[in-house]
């Protein structure tokens, strides 16, 4: 058993060199799967692959990517993506939500939630709104988000999202919430 993480790159490399990492439960050294990666953040798990995002330099220029559990080829689920800083994985897709970029003029950051078929299929948008997505979760059903809300509203108009995995419709569980 292990524990996996992504390290988010440092300033003096440009977060350029990010990387991902595991280590045994027991402890022990921390052992490499995927290094000089742009920025990456978030962090899934299935029975054989590490899944993740990253930031990119610019805006839709970030990805949703994996390598297998003992390190490997990195593999792309989804590319030209608007910073997918938060990911989850069940046994048919990987689900990501987008930050958005901060280079973005914040009226026009309109975020999306996003799926890929596994083990390769295409990406695909499940859901769009204004805001940004900050975690995910997944059930045999529907995806969660925590959307943090808008810069207009000072962060306050946050709100919990429920996504159908079948239609595809998006309901606010819980809104008025602050700096999700």
């Amino acid at each position: 058993a292990a524990i996996y993480w992504v390290n988010g790159g440092t300033p003096a490399g440009s977060y350029e060199d990010g990387a991902v990492f595991k280590a045994p439960l027991a402890g022990g050294a921390a052992v490499n799967l995927a290094s000089a990666l742009e920025a990456p953040y978030g962090i899934a798990i299935d029975r054989s692959r590490v899944y993740w995002g990253t930031g990119g330099s610019r805006p839709n220029t970030g990805s949703v990517d994996s390598v297998p559990l003992g390190g490997g080829a990195i593999f792309s689920h989804a590319r030209n993506q608007n910073a997918p800083f938060t990911v989850a994985v069940d046994a048919r897709n990987v689900y990501w939500g987008n930050v958005g970029w901060q280079g973005m003029d914040p009226s026009d950051r309109e975020e999306i939630l996003g799926a890929a078929a596994l083990p390769g299929g295409p990406a695909r948008q499940l859901a769009r709104r204004r805001g940004r997505y900050s975690s995910i979760a997944v059930d045999a059903q529907n995806l969660y988000a925590a959307n943090v809300g808008t810069p207009e509203q000072h962060y306050l108009d946050g709100a919990i999202e429920k996504v159908s995995l079948r239609s595809g419709a998006l309901t606010t569980l819980v809104s008025k919430q602050t700096r999700l």
